[in-house]
């Protein structure tokens, strides 16, 4: 089983009638909204959400919850709320969506695996939010400041006794892509997943959640070796090509599922293959951005 918790950072004109708490707890809860999977979505302050003069800073927070398609009805029913209600929930450049995973405490092969893996497929991660602002904020650096991490390693559980070293050298782990920093919880191993940017979308939120979810999975499998990336297409930018690449390593594709079993969570609402076009929509805006910078050469 793995427990998800969510974080949508928001930006708001008028406070939820239980109002906002202080960064730490839990939050006040959240009337305006149902119930997601029996409890109260949370609202609580966050320093980093920067709103104009009038506006609020709002962070909606659930508690840790069993991921599955239960989770992503409710997400489509209480998100749409949330943005589409009286509350009116927006968001900007400064907000961000996080995402955290709970699952069985891991051993130091699957932890540098998952480490290796995160910083070869960080550009997939980035490009399926269609934006760079996380890129550019304070509050989510990429995992490029670790010490550079041997492929070869993979699968070599002797070559492992530095691992644990990198992340307690690294600085400002709490804010980087993938936070590991408070990794040890009661159920085993927590993951955050901060690269995501801001959105009220049901859609994005369920695709995201999907992708890190069998992300986490693939890349604390067994002998999570890639599979090397095709041929780059005519037009393709290097967001998309890389996105593509992951889905076909977590088996969201066709070329993909003649190796690995996808561990999709799926519900009538959002299939596997919606999310696949949901993500690739969003690449292909990031790649189209990409270009327009640099002066229309595709990257």
């Amino acid at each position: 089983m793995t427990y998800i918790g969510l974080e949508l950072e928001t930006i708001l004109d008028v406070s939820p009638q239980g109002g906002i708490g202080n960064y730490s707890g839990a939050g006040r809860p959240v009337e305006e909204l149902d119930p997601i999977c029996g409890t109260c979505w949370g609202a609580k302050e966050d320093s980093s959400i920067n709103p104009r003069s009038g506006e609020l800073g709002c962070e909606f927070v659930t508690p840790k919850l069993l991921f599955n398609a239960a989770w992503i009805g409710d997400i489509f029913n209480t998100v749409g709320q949330m943005r589409d209600g009286v509350l009116q929930a927006r968001t900007n450049a400064s907000c961000g969506c996080h995402i955290s995973l709970s699952s069985p405490r891991m051993s130091s092969q699957q932890l540098y695996n998952l480490i290796y893996l995160w910083r070869e497929y960080q550009q997939a991660f980035m490009a399926c939010t269609a934006s760079e602002n996380r890129a550019r904020g304070n509050y989510c650096t990429p995992y490029t400041t670790l010490p550079a991490i041997n492929p070869e390693c993979i699968g070599d559980s002797d070559a492992l006794s530095n691992c644990h070293n990198i992340l307690d050298r690294c600085k400002n782990m709490n804010i980087s892509h993938m936070n590991l920093a408070r990794r040890y919880v009661p159920e085993g191993q927590r993951i955050e997943f901060r690269v995501f940017s801001g959105t009220v979308n049901p859609r994005k939120i369920v695709a995201w959640s999907n992708l890190a979810y069998c992300f986490m999975h693939w890349a604390t499998g067994e002998n999570p070796r890639p599979i090397l990336p095709m041929r780059l297409e005519v037009g393709e930018g290097a967001g998309m090509r890389a996105l593509n690449n992951l889905l076909d390593n977590l088996g969201w594709t066709d070329r993909g599922r003649r190796r690995w079993t996808p561990s999709y969570i799926s519900h009538a609402l959002q299939t596997r293959r919606t999310s696949v076009n949901v993500l690739r929509e969003c690449a292909n805006r990031y790649d189209i951005k990409a270009q327009r910078r640099n002066g229309g050469e595709v990257m």
